[in-house]
């Protein structure tokens, strides 16, 4: 462990035994909230007792004089061949056998570099095993024989045309020359095994493409116009293009049928169609079904209603409001000072806080809303967080169509700023907001009551924002917002 995850934790673990102290007054009331037990609580105190701030830190579990512990010397040369040669578990236990006569584990030697910080080589030293990849053929990863052949029939002379064809075995769909050369085969009397044998295809796939126009008919340039078709896309729906298979369909869902039912019905009267095609058709809302508008109401389960985003949109609390189309192009994270926010609901639906990031520095926001989070106080809260940061860093508010936001237009007023609003059931939208509530669901759980006061949601705001961020090379949120902040005064 480096020091910095050292320090990271010695920090915590003071913010524990001060919470403890000046804010619930209760040791076993902050174990709860921090998830720790008590004897783990007491033995941070006591050791912060007799050695002060670095008494909490971490200790090694096995004592320093154990009889069975690695010998220094041991350790250096385990460190020397790391650092100068950069050898790997399996080759330091290897050197340390067969040149120096130490009998040690690769699991050891990972312990004593773990211990050191060493556990791990830069990306720049690490061995790269370069595998060689076997020359993958198209399609697919299968051989890929081409064959040349020249049909001939029964009595030796060659049918279908007096080239020979070039045959792919892997081609998935029989092109033109080889329908040619069936349709020779087929009027010399060849079987469709022997074809298929000839050609390098399957049995099955010659005796379909003659199946489908039956004995002594089959035409190689009509078979290739219908193989054509087939191809075609996008296709036409099937009840679209079939006006009486779709007449049918609507009229036994007029009679309340179910899909399979009718599908099964019309089945036996020589007219198919799948159960999945009709409850597409009626679930389709671009009016290019084949069946009427609104034909998931003569469904007998009404189990999933679609609800289209227009009709959402008819439905918002937030009246006239601005979509996030309109926020300015500087919001992808190119500029400071543009936020996203929501909220997260406690136990019951009963309180609620409210979360606000900067989506460049992932600063976050934790507000409290006592008076309960109807659109007045979440939209005073809101404004009373903005506010007390600088003007510069204030620039627009993404927020989801939550009736909480009906008030969006004082927030408006008060911060001069541009409120944008999501589109419903899009939470994509705001995926900086997302990923902080998820983070911030690590110290106040789901289904917890989130009327925590003042100081308990400051604490959490704190840990959150100090929280080292990959993104930011493991720096934390808290540093580059006030970087960002000096930086555009």
């Amino acid at each position: 462990m480096d020091e910095r995850e050292q320090q990271r934790k010695i920090r915590h673990r003071l913010a524990v035994l001060r919470c403890a102290e000046e804010v619930t007054g209760s040791v076993a009331a902050t174990c709860r909230y921090y998830g720790i037990s008590r004897p783990t609580f007491y033995k941070w105190r006591n050791r912060y007792e007799e050695l002060g701030p670095e008494g909490p830190r971490d200790r090694l579990s096995c004592p320093h004089h154990s009889p069975r512990a690695t010998k220094s010397e041991v350790v250096g040369k385990i460190v020397y061949l790391r650092q100068h040669y950069h050898f790997g578990l399996l080759k330091i236990a290897m050197c340390l056998k067969r040149y120096c006569d130490i009998e040690i584990s690769d699991s050891g030697v990972w312990k004593i570099l773990d211990r050191l910080g060493m556990g791990r080589l830069p990306a720049n030293q690490r061995y790269k095993q370069r595998w060689k990849r076997y020359e993958k053929p198209q399609p697919g990863n299968h051989n890929n024989h081409t064959r040349i052949f020249c049909v001939t029939g029964r009595d030796g002379r060659c049918v279908g045309g007096n080239q020979p064809v070039e045959v792919s075995s892997m081609a998935r769909r029989l092109c033109f020359e080889e329908r040619v050369r069936i349709e020779g085969m087929a009027q010399a009397g060849c079987s469709a095994a022997g074809s298929a044998r000839r050609l390098g295809r399957r049995p099955a796939a010659v005796q379909r493409e003659l199946g489908r126009w039956g004995p002594g008919t089959y035409c190689a340039e009509a078979a290739q116009a219908a193989a054509d078709a087939r191809a075609e896309r996008p296709k036409a729906p099937r009840l679209v293009a079939d006006a009486v298979l779709a007449g049918a369909v609507q009229r036994r869902l007029d009679q309340r049928w179910s899909p399979h039912a009718i599908s099964a019905d019309l089945r036996a009267a020589g007219m198919h169609v799948c159960a999945e095609t009709i409850y597409r058709g009626c679930y389709d809302r671009s009016g290019r079904s084949g069946l009427k508008p609104g034909s998931w109401k003569k469904l007998p389960r009404r189990r999933r209603k679609p609800r289209g985003r227009c009709e959402q949109a008819k439905r918002s609390a937030l009246g006239d409001y601005r979509p996030i189309a309109d926020r300015p192009a500087a919001a992808d994270r190119s500029g400071a000072g543009h936020w996203e926010g929501d909220l997260i609901v406690g136990r019951a639906d009963r309180t609620a806080v409210a979360t606000l990031v900067e989506r460049t520095s992932r600063c976050t926001l934790v507000v409290g809303l006592p008076g309960g989070y109807d659109a007045q106080s979440t939209a005073e809260a809101v404004t009373a967080a903005l506010g007390r940061q600088p003007d510069h860093m204030v620039k627009t508010l993404t927020w989801n169509q939550g009736r909480e936001m009906a008030r969006w237009t004082d927030i408006e007023d008060a911060l001069d700023i541009k409120v944008c609003s999501c589109q419903p059931r899009s939470p994509w939208q705001r995926p900086t907001n997302e990923q902080a509530n998820g983070l911030l669901r690590r110290w106040p759980p789901k289904s917890t009551d989130l009327d925590l006061g003042p100081v308990p949601l400051a604490l959490i705001e704190d840990n959150l924002n100090e929280m080292p961020r990959k993104l930011h090379h493991r720096q934390s949120a808290q540093t580059i917002y006030t970087a960002l902040s000096s930086n555009h005064r």
